[in-house]
């Protein structure tokens, strides 16, 4: 009795390290996909000379406004520029932000 015991509890030590095992591995592909994603954006913003890439990403985010900033100083009127920089300052509040 005490064998069959011993063999569940070591039986369920392996069905948790496996579990474990395969958790990880599950966290390590996510993180993977994760990096991918992020080294996209900051490839297309700092390294790329495609300016359609760039244009492109720049449409896609112009709700937020850093990214509305640039737009309206490609695409929009001097009203519209004036209009961004001003919620830009308005929204970020560090001194070489506002100050730029």
């Amino acid at each position: 009795m005490r064998i069959v015991q011993l063999m569940l509890f070591y039986l369920a030590i392996i069905l948790v390290g496996m579990a474990l095992s395969w958790l990880s591995i599950a966290l390590a592909i996510v993180a993977v996909i994760a990096l991918a994603v992020i080294y996209h954006h900051i490839h297309i913003l700092y390294r790329s000379s495609n300016m359609k890439l760039v244009d492109k990403l720049v449409k896609r985010r112009q709700k937020e406004t850093i990214f509305a900033g640039l737009y309206a100083m490609t695409y929009g009127t001097k009203e519209e520029r004036l209009y961004t920089m001003d919620a830009i300052i308005q929204r970020y509040k560090q001194p070489a932000i506002q100050y730029n």
